[in-house]
């Protein structure tokens, strides 16, 4: 019982630390491992062109997804992936 309430604590402890952590950020939907670095001054367009025709994900908001990754907003799961933020 007492390694039970250890593991129990533990785990808490965990969630507090990511929930803090991560409190007030925006989340990419994609991770952050860049593939090849793309030019931020052309983040916008490179995002505009990715997602014509596409439906956006449903979490993310804004006009064209907003397109902010230049200044570090990360709105456009496109731009994430190649690390325009």
């Amino acid at each position: 019982m007492k390694n039970f309430s250890i593991i129990v604590a533990l785990i808490f402890t965990l969630f507090i630390g990511l929930g803090t952590k991560t409190r007030g950020q925006k989340v990419c939907l994609v991770p952050q491992a860049v593939a090849k670095p793309c030019d931020p001054k052309d983040c916008n367009t490179q995002c505009s062109l990715h997602w014509v025709g596409i439906p956006s994900p449903g979490n993310i908001t804004g006009p064209l997804l907003g397109a902010n990754c230049f200044s570090g907003q990360c709105f456009c799961t496109f731009c994430c992936l190649f690390g325009c933020n």
